[in-house]
């Protein structure tokens, strides 16, 4: 880690969220000439918020070291002095447009084309999470970021390429409870978390009907007992649906 970034880097802008692990801020990076997020320690009870920051900087470095999709880009770490926080260790990583539980809290509702394409990645996102025995450990609606205006994305299953256009993407943040090398029964807690969020993009979700959601308990089902060959085919499936929504 690096001794310490001053206030020629970095402009403080606005705190973004306050948790047991760390304080969030956007800041505006002059080196990038761009926004990102910098989490600080944070000390509360029995929490060591260097413990925390340091794990969240090892579980960013190893998830962009896989090239999973949809979680944080690490940017950087080290000691940072910016306005009044002084000589804080922090971890920076790219910025995020709202939490889901925001996105709710301001009255928003999801498309049912964007209902399915964020169901899409996120399930898509999950699997490379299981596939390197990675559990994120706090799956919730505060945990997962809105992401406006994304460029097309696309997702290689198994010997077809699903190209999701929609704009609004997501992205999963806080890794700092999340552990590596773990079995099933870890992945389970991951999912049973996973079940509340869907639950939630469901109740927020314009015009959603029962055939939406036999179709969105069908490939939970699937995903939760394990069996990851049929999910990538419910997953082509789920693709070509995508592609019948009109914008």
């Amino acid at each position: 880690m690096g001794e310490q970034v001053c206030d020629t880097i970095y402009i403080l802008d606005q705190k973004l969220g306050v948790g047991a692990a760390g304080v969030v801020y956007k800041v505006y990076n002059k080196k990038l000439n761009k926004g990102t997020a910098i989490k600080i320690n944070r000390i509360i009870n029995y929490y060591d918020g260097d413990d925390f920051i340091d794990k969240e900087i090892k579980a960013l470095k190893k998830l962009n070291e896989y090239q999973i999709k949809n979680v944080p880009e690490y940017i950087s770490s080290g000691k940072c002095t910016i306005g009044n926080l002084v000589n804080e260790k922090y971890v920076e990583m790219s910025l995020g447009d709202i939490t889901f539980k925001d996105f709710y809290n301001n009255g928003n509702l999801f498309s049912q084309k964007q209902l399915y394409s964020l169901l899409f990645e996120i399930f898509y996102t999950m699997m490379q999470l299981i596939k390197y025995s990675c559990v994120h450990h706090d799956i919730k609606d505060d945990n997962i970021m809105i992401m406006y205006s994304q460029k097309p994305r696309i997702y290689k299953l198994m010997n077809t390429s699903i190209v999701i256009d929609e704009l609004l993407g997501f992205m999963f943040i806080d890794f700092n409870l999340s552990l590596f090398e773990c079995d099933q029964e870890y992945h389970s807690t991951d999912l049973t978390m996973l079940e509340s969020v869907i639950e939630q993009m469901l109740y927020h979700t314009e015009n959603v009907n029962e055939q939406n959601i036999n179709n969105i308990e069908k490939i939970f089902e699937i995903f939760y007992n394990g069996d990851y060959n049929q999910i990538n085919n419910e997953l082509i499936l789920l693709g070509d649906m995508i592609k019948n929504f009109q914008d």
